[in-house]
């Protein structure tokens, strides 16, 4: 395949790769980093139509064109598996994104419009890849096989610019015209396998994001009551095996209805939130807490026995009370809970209980104690 015909191919299918992935962020419109890797998709296919096309006014800078377009094609991919793969970021992380961003592609432009050698574009095209491999690498989540192979392509990527960029700047001058001809075939496969990577990323990241919907509340973040009986049945069923004692806490916001009738359902919200990170500031990270409904809370304290849940339900209840809760427009608001305890008590090695029944058995005795703790006058503890 000749160089024309190459530069063809590439064109045709930078243009078929940025409709594919333009008809995707149509359809899920959500998805910034989407949007990102669509604009990345039709900037390469943009330069390479104009490199396949344009010929005579290009002249020798037809390489120095598709470097730079693949230099801001790369750029748009980084932002993308940044914004997709970190969430939400700090100040200084979008500064450093912004800088970036503003930096390379001024550097970029400037590499192409002073007629630089191919080498320092292709420089900045393998910095960027070390970026992206970089990004993906600290990204959080589980492992997956295709994250791994993201990785691994952009670290090859970056490997192979900064060998070919070396022939292609000179130092074995007689292979640079081959050497020129492998960068575009390896750019053609990239592209090809980096388009695929990208779409299978972005089918991962929205069965994550269903499965986080399904999971957590959206309100408070906080793992919602499907979650939550999940994990509590394989906390139980390791209490079953281990012998150990176990502690639920079941909490309510005391005259919670009066706020919301009073302040209105966002100021409510607000102080759920608020009520939230409290919460998860007061426990252990072995310790899981739950939004159970309304303005209902569980939290499950594995090995922890009847004593220390009591120790840690009235530290609870006296940080929450003396916790100064405010208001959108500024005023403070004084809340206070009642909590309702259950408990799994060893020995437990001949129970019949499975963790299934002794799930519902826990809640159903934690609801009882807080009726009873509501009933009493709330701002209260009271245990089965």
């Amino acid at each position: 395949m000749d160089d024309v015909a190459i530069n063809f191919m590439i064109a045709l299918i930078t243009m078929v790769l940025s409709g594919a992935f333009i008809l995707t962020w149509f359809v899920e419109k959500a998805s910034l980093s989407l949007a990102l890797w669509s604009a990345a998709m039709l900037s390469m296919a943009i330069i390479a139509m104009a490199n396949s096309f344009l010929p005579k006014l290009i002249g020798q800078e037809q390489m120095n064109l598709l470097k730079s377009g693949l230099t801001i094609h790369l750029l748009l991919v980084f932002l993308g598996v940044h914004q997709g793969f970190s969430g939400r970021q700090d100040k200084r992380s979008k500064n450093f994104l912004l800088y970036t961003f503003g930096g390379l592609v001024g550097v970029s432009a400037l590499a192409f419009m002073h007629q630089a050698s191919a080498v320092f574009i292709g420089l900045i095209a393998a910095m960027i890849s070390v970026l992206v491999a970089h990004q993906i690498y600290k990204s959080d989540g589980r492992f997956s096989i295709l994250r791994a192979a993201a990785l691994v392509l952009f670290a090859i990527n970056a490997c192979f610019f900064m060998v070919l960029e070396s022939l292609l700047g000179g130092v074995l001058s007689e292979m640079r015209g081959a050497a020129t001809l492998a960068v575009k075939y390896w750019l053609l496969i990239f592209l090809i396998t980096e388009a695929f990577l990208l779409m299978m990323l972005t089918v991962e990241r929205l069965f994550a994001d269903l499965h986080y919907q399904a999971m957590f509340d959206e309100l408070t973040k906080l793992p919602n009551r499907r979650y939550l009986e999940d994990h509590a049945r394989r906390l139980f069923a390791r209490a079953l095996r281990s012998d150990s004692p176990f502690a639920v806490l079941l909490l309510d916001i005391d005259h919670f209805k009066s706020i919301n009738d009073r302040y209105g359902h966002e100021q409510g919200d607000s102080i759920l939130r608020e009520f939230s990170a409290v919460c998860q500031r007061m426990v252990r990270s072995a310790d899981f807490v739950a939004r159970y409904g309304g303005e209902e809370f569980v939290i499950l304290l594995p090995d922890t026995d009847r004593t220390d849940a009591l120790l840690v339900s009235e530290r609870l209840r006296q940080e929450v009370a003396n916790h100064r809760f405010v208001l959108e427009d500024g005023k403070p608001q004084k809340i206070t809970i009642s909590v309702g305890l259950s408990f799994v008590q060893p020995p437990l090695a001949d129970s019949e209980e499975t963790e299934e029944t002794l799930l519902a058995s826990i809640l159903r005795q934690a609801d009882a104690s807080l009726y009873r703790a509501k009933e009493g006058g709330r701002d209260r503890i009271e245990a089965a």
